[in-house]
């Protein structure tokens, strides 16, 4: 009981300080999402197949986890995280000129939570589960993802991360808490053996993970530092040298 009161409170703190810093802070104002892209170049066609590829190749692991798992994959927090990045894939094919905040905002939510629940699958739920994670479709959902995204990462804008998006990576593993206990109410099950209130370790387990997420946010952030620190060494062609070589004469 002590300890199912104990998260219930986390979650509740959680949920608040996130709210708070959301309406506070919202991060989508904040000036890093709000400079202007459109002066930027659009991808080049490589860039551009390789966000239609990876949508393709999203949809159909998407699909190939629904049927196998006759819809119940909707319950785990990896395919909800798997929704929003397919998401964002198509989101990137119709913003070509980069200029929308929301989808850098994503960007910068789904980066961390993949790198959470990579480590989580593969140094939690591996060791329990063994070969039933051993197919594509884990390895896409749970790696595979990373990888594509850090290339996007890479390759997308330089920029800091804003430090109050941190608040939007805690809302959506809070909210996926609070669905984790209204199926159990409804189930009786919980879907992932580390939600389980049962056990006086349990609000260890919650705030570790919640800490895990910000943990990898301060890495994703991090990341992005060292981008700008790069980028503010190394001169970036925006086409401005064509104007430098000689006109050929008439």
């Amino acid at each position: 009981m002590f300890a199912a009161t104990a998260v219930a409170a986390e979650i509740l703190i959680s949920a608040a300080a996130c709210i708070w810093v959301i309406y506070n802070f919202p991060p989508l104002s904040h000036e890093e999402y709000a400079s202007s892209y459109a002066l930027r170049p659009p991808p080049r066609l490589i860039g551009r197949m390789f966000h239609l590829s990876a949508l393709v190749f999203f949809v159909i692991i998407a699909i190939a986890d629904i049927e196998h798992s006759h819809g119940s994959c909707f319950l785990y927090y990896t395919f909800w995280n798997f929704i929003i990045q397919t998401a964002y894939w198509i989101w990137a094919l119709i913003d070509p000129k980069r200029m929308s905040r929301a989808r850098c905002a994503l960007l910068d939510v789904i980066l961390p939570t993949c790198m959470a629940m990579t480590i989580v699958v593969w140094t939690i739920l591996y060791p329990i589960y063994g070969k039933e994670l051993m197919t594509l479709v884990s390895w896409t959902q749970h790696g595979g993802n990373l990888v594509l995204f850090l290339i996007e990462f890479v390759c997308s804008d330089v920029r800091f991360v804003p430090w109050n998006t941190c608040a939007l990576v805690a809302a959506w593993s809070t909210l996926y808490a609070i669905f984790g206990w209204v199926v159990h109410s409804i189930t009786g099950t919980w879907m992932y053996p580390f939600l389980a209130v049962d056990d006086p370790s349990a609000p260890l387990w919650y705030f570790c993970l919640l800490t895990l997420h910000l943990a990898c946010f301060g890495i994703v952030g991090v990341l992005a530092a060292v981008k700008v620190f790069i980028a503010d060494r190394i001169p970036m062609d925006d086409g401005s040298s064509l104007r430098l070589l000689p006109l050929r004469s008439s």
